[in-house]
């Protein structure tokens, strides 16, 4: 063949391969999990139910699962779980686009209840019923998960990963907060066995339920945050028990509040619901 000769045919045959890696949950978590501690145990069953199967994702969950069981070692079991609950949940919303089923503002202002989600009206129009559909939905889907609402140590979680990063500042900002859970988790010790009378309740147990309300506020409310008395004030608000919740706000409020630094709105993590208070 010359250089100057002529191609009179030409024959090429291409071949353009795409492969799409999409593991199942199950096999992306033993990807990445492959450490059988306590930590990863918790932190995969979570991830489970959120139903995550972006390995990238699950890399963000595992690199800020290690960090978080060194300080959390030692703490009692319900604050790893629910350091260990927030965790994979915050990283979904944060990092997940449209994988997330809910955004990191949703599951921020989320307060565990339908109520403070109705749209007003008798008569929605249909704008508003759709938008409330969405809604539901997405409180369906932190209530199958098993999330709350969020307190100061879920929001420091949070922001360690909106940070991307862990440095000394957010660090100590979490150990700090950490601290503060833990004390207040032993303040309110009589307060948690009410909730748990609550939450146990199948009977027609209310002077049982009450009475351990009213115990934990006798020995305990200086404790209390305000969001722990709006909690309760919600229950004996619904029961007709105002009068006895109005004297404990008082008592709250003279002695907690007044001598306290809060002086504007931002001050309160969570602004409370209750009209007395």
């Amino acid at each position: 063949m010359k250089p100057d000769d002529e191609f009179f045919t030409y024959s090429e045959k291409v071949f353009d391969y795409e492969v799409v890696f999409s593991p199942s949950v199950q096999e992306s978590v033993s990807l990445v999990f492959n450490s059988s501690d306590e930590t990863r145990k918790i932190v995969s069953g979570n991830v489970a139910k959120l139903k995550i199967n972006n390995v990238r994702l699950l890399k963000k969950v595992d690199y800020f699962a290690g960090l978080l069981h060194d300080r959390l070692n030692g703490c009692q079991e319900q604050i790893k779980q629910q350091a260990y609950k927030i965790l994979p949940l915050a990283i979904l919303s944060i990092y997940g686009g449209k994988s997330a089923v809910v955004d990191i503002d949703f599951v921020l202002n989320y307060e565990g209840n339908l109520s403070g989600y109705r749209l007003p009206g008798d008569e929605p129009t249909p704008e508003e019923l759709a938008a409330q559909a969405v809604i539901d939905s997405k409180i369906e889907y932190l209530e199958s998960y098993g999330f709350g609402a969020c307190d100061e140590f879920d929001v420091a979680i949070i922001d360690l990963v909106k940070k991307g990063y862990a440095d000394d500042e957010s660090l100590q900002n979490l150990v700090q907060t950490l601290e503060s859970k833990i004390k207040h988790e032993e303040d309110i010790a009589l307060l948690q066995k009410a909730w748990n009378v609550f939450h146990a309740s199948f009977l027609n147990n209310d002077d049982e339920v009450f009475a351990a309300f009213d115990l934990a506020m006798d020995v305990a409310l200086v404790k209390f945050t305000i969001n722990d008395l709006d909690s309760i004030a919600s229950i004996y608000y619904d029961v007709g028990r105002i009068v006895k919740i109005n004297e404990a706000i008082d008592t709250y409020f003279s002695e907690v509040i007044i001598p306290s630094d809060i002086r504007e709105k931002s001050d309160i993590f969570r602004w409370p619901s209750n009209v007395y208070i």
